[in-house]
């Protein structure tokens, strides 16, 4: 399932689940999880410094998605919690829609998680125009 949403101030997963963020920044969201395990990605070292400080009690790695191997960061078949693995993705709001759709298939591939979130000002604008086409149109009344 793949949702995408524009802000999020308190985010319950699933008690007995897990959640990682890709793209955590100062880790605001990863600290605001209600999950048994949380898992906070950025590539940029000075926003997983802050995040540390910030929340020392969370977990936060200086990774790129895109360049290091997803399995190794979290393994599904080591966790427990892997059926109810949650992943957020903020890989920048502004960034090009081919980069978000490609980070969408990396996760998918490693983890295969029950839900994915995105935070994508171009998936979202993508997603709005297809179901405001005429192609997609279908009537929904009960």
């Amino acid at each position: 399932m793949l949702l995408f949403f524009v802000n999020v101030d308190k985010f319950a997963c699933c008690t007995l689940g897990s959640s990682i963020e890709i793209g955590c920044d100062f880790g605001i969201l990863v600290d605001s999880v209600d999950a048994k395990t949380t898992l906070g990605i950025d590539k940029s070292e000075e926003s997983i410094q802050i995040a540390k400080e910030r929340y020392p009690d969370q977990r936060f790695l200086l990774k790129d998605v895109f360049e290091d191997d997803l399995l190794e960061i979290f393994n599904p078949k080591e966790s427990s919690a892997n059926s109810s693995l949650v992943v957020s993705i903020d890989i920048n709001g502004n960034r090009e829609l081919p980069a978000v759709l490609n980070c969408i298939q990396v996760v998918l591939n490693a983890w295969s998680p029950r839900l994915i979130l995105v935070k994508s000002r171009a998936l979202h604008a993508k997603m709005t125009a297809s179901l405001h086409s005429d192609e997609h149109k279908t009537d929904v009344t009960p």
